[in-house]
């Protein structure tokens, strides 16, 4: 995910709505103020909040089957999460 993606991922997020994101993944991450720090460019506190959750962070990246975008709730409301892996 770029930058400008992770901008959009941020801004789409219903903030005041439960998190079914954060539930939806295995590792307990909470998306929603990871992505808010990445938004903000706030990399080192979106790396914190990786390292507070799990053990060892890089492992994330490969074990990430991106269970959050099926639980999103802007795809009950609108077209679903804006997240491209590619």
């Amino acid at each position: 995910m770029n930058q400008e993606q992770s901008h959009a991922y941020a801004a789409a997020c219903y903030h005041g709505e439960y998190a079914s994101c954060s539930y939806a993944c295995p590792f307990r991450i909470d998306i929603r103020s990871f992505m808010s720090n990445i938004k903000k460019g706030s990399f080192q506190a979106a790396y914190r909040i990786l390292n507070d959750t799990v053990l060892f962070p890089e492992i994330v990246t490969s074990l990430c089957d991106e269970y959050c975008r099926a639980y999103c709730v802007r795809r009950k409301k609108q077209s679903g999460v804006i997240y491209s892996g590619s």
